[in-house]
């Protein structure tokens, strides 16, 4: 009795469905915090120019990202948190590094936020630089970008790599 039991545990929670999380969420199913349908993978990223100054407060990035969602099932546009890795030499002799995480900004798949449709899985928005002075020039950096329902449920990130400009100098006059 205590066999089947589990049995029937195991069939209602999704234990042991081993399909990809956002198959299970599009199946109706929680998977991990994220509600069923909420579930989401950012698929493809850019971010444009190629390289921006340091401290330009000036100039403007393009955001492109396509996510795979549940699509109009989703119970909202989902927002994707976007970091910026940065990884510095150890100050030991020991050849060791550590990477920081800065929080660039967030875009959104809502029709808001300049995004065009909500929940069609594209966002194609323009940010303000926000490569401030906090992040060293001529640096090497991973861009994450990380798809949320809610603080809670975030889906499969995506990572591309990103060089940071010179610090802009601004004209003299």
């Amino acid at each position: 009795m205590r066999f089947v039991f589990l049995l029937f545990c195991l069939g209602i929670c999704g234990c042991g469905d081993n399909r990809p999380p956002l198959v299970r969420s599009c199946d109706g199913m929680a998977v991990g915090p994220c509600a069923p349908f909420a579930y989401a993978e950012v698929d493809e990223a850019s971010f444009l120019p190629d390289m921006l100054e340091v401290g330009d407060l000036n100039a403007d990035a393009q955001v492109h990202l396509r996510l795979s969602t549940c699509a109009e099932a989703s119970p909202v546009g989902h927002s994707v948190h976007i970091q910026a890795l940065v990884t510095r030499a150890s100050t030991f002799d020991d050849g060791g590094s550590s990477t920081m995480a800065f929080d660039v900004d967030s875009v959104y798949d809502d029709g808001t936020h300049g995004d065009a449709v909500a929940k069609d899985g594209m966002v194609d928005v323009t940010i303000p630089n926000p490569f401030t002075s906090v992040y060293p020039p001529n640096a090497s950096v991973t861009l994450r970008f990380t798809p949320r329902a809610s603080m809670a449920c975030e889906g499969t990130s995506l990572e591309i790599p990103y060089r940071l400009g010179n610090r802009y100098e601004p004209p003299t006059t």
